[in-house]
């Protein structure tokens, strides 16, 4: 139920990440922008390899003005990686979201710090400018 609700009282943004990894991109937002769900499939020119990345956002520092507002936010993720071999670990996603108001898009700039626990520890630097267009769910 609560799920369900958080799906149906929240805004989808789909869309592009270019950086390292690129690819495509998904942030679902609760209702009030204080907290999201992201997701991504995307392709690693460092890494050479497929990745899945996924984690939780909570905003921290949140601005608005007229036409925008600006999230600064942490949070925690996990990544999967896929080529010759599987690697697999945590993540720290440290960001922000400029949210348009009159325009719906979404312009974010992530860092995430990780930590490849399978199948060697090793460290991993993820970074990415996402653009995404933001459907809006409607007022109840």
């Amino acid at each position: 139920m609560m799920i369900s609700t958080f799906i149906l009282l929240s805004d989808l943004g789909l869309g592009l990440m270019l950086g390292d990894p690129s690819g495509i991109s998904g942030k679902l937002w609760d209702n009030h922008k204080s907290q999201a769900i992201e997701a991504g499939i995307s392709w690693s020119i460092i890494d050479d390899s497929l990745f899945i990345i996924g984690g939780w956002n909570k905003t921290l520092w949140k601005t608005s003005q007229s036409g925008f507002s600006l999230n600064l936010y942490p949070g925690i993720g996990a990544f999967l990686g896929i080529r010759n071999h599987f690697s697999i670990g945590p993540n720290i996603p440290l960001g922000a979201d400029f949210i348009l108001r009159n325009i719906p898009i979404n312009i974010s700039l992530e860092v995430s710090p990780g930590l490849s626990v399978i199948p060697k520890t090793s460290f991993k630097l993820f970074g990415f400018l996402g653009i995404r267009y933001v459907f809006e769910s409607p007022d109840l």
